[in-house]
């Protein structure tokens, strides 16, 4: 029940970039790798390139932007239901300027 529920909230976050039938979600399933991180963890480091998508099912993931004086910045959180990842180094080949962490 819970993969099913994992599924059907990913069809929901990308229906808006690509209409797909729920079916072919169901299809995806073994392509998909979970995981889970504790509290803390690094889990993109800064200037890395973006191999993969990462979808929040549960918890909490910060995009961090160093700081010079040592504190870094938290631009964004996203929530469960969202994709955590820097688009344009995955498309472009670009390294980010920002790193994911885990904060819950």
């Amino acid at each position: 029940m819970k993969r099913n529920l994992r599924i059907l909230l990913l069809k929901k976050e990308l229906d808006h970039l690509l209409r797909l039938h729920e079916n072919v979600y169901f299809k995806l399933r073994p392509y998909l790798e979970e995981r889970s991180y504790t509290k803390g963890k690094i889990i993109k480091e800064l200037g890395q390139l973006e191999s993969h998508a990462r979808f929040v099912y549960k918890g909490y993931i910060a995009k961090m932007r160093p700081s010079k004086k040592g504190r870094d910045f938290r631009l964004r959180v996203f929530s469960p239901g969202k994709v955590a990842s820097d688009f344009e180094s995955f498309f472009y080949d670009a390294p980010s300027d920002f790193y994911l962490k885990a904060i819950t």
